[in-house]
């Protein structure tokens, strides 16, 4: 009897574990994407800052997408902040907490889309691309990251995890839109 019940008992921890995300790998990439995401909301922040001194970009959309920008660096911060603290201690709570920081970030990138429009086609261009780069980005994160569970397993929608470009690759790409445009000199490093 007492057997069985260890049996049971090593077979919910488990499920518990898989359930939870064992799977660490997805830690590493996130922690290596995640600050050049950082980067790229700051090169942007120049961009607009600088084409609202040039006229290229009236106050009020400068403002919008700074306010915005800057929410996406603080969320972008925050994920990094949690994926540290789940790697100290995984949980299903931080999981939860880690997948809606990376939807929100996805909110927020998507209202700068929105929000940008300027009859300059490179600078539209640079950061239009630029936002979809990061969205990549971001979206190949997310579905590496375990789901949290759920208190209705049925409800769970299964990820298909994508291949992350790994943080030199992005750089390189976001590197060469901005080459791309003439905005060279926001290259991150």
């Amino acid at each position: 009897m007492r057997h069985a019940s260890k049996i049971a008992l090593v077979f919910i921890l488990a499920v518990s574990l898989t359930t939870m995300g064992c799977s660490t790998s997805w830690i590493n990439t996130a922690l290596q994407d995640l600050p050049v995401l950082v980067q790229i909301a700051t090169s942007i922040l120049q961009i607009v800052s600088a084409a609202q001194g040039n006229g290229t970009l009236d106050p009020a959309t400068a403002t919008s997408i700074t306010t915005i920008s800057n929410q996406v660096k603080s969320d972008l911060t925050l994920i990094q902040s949690l994926v540290t603290q789940y790697q100290a201690s995984p949980s299903p709570t931080l999981l939860g907490q880690i997948d809606s920081a990376l939807t929100a970030v996805q909110g927020n990138l998507n209202a700068i889309l929105t929000a940008f429009h300027v009859s300059n086609s490179a600078l539209q261009t640079t950061i239009t691309t630029s936002i979809g780069l990061a969205l990549t980005v971001v979206v190949a994160i997310q579905s590496l990251v375990p789901l949290p569970p759920s208190p209705a397993p049925a409800a769970r929608v299964a990820r298909v995890p994508i291949k992350p470009m790994g943080a030199a690759q992005i750089k390189s790409t976001y590197n060469g839109i901005l080459a791309q445009h003439g905005f060279s000199a926001y290259a991150i490093q």
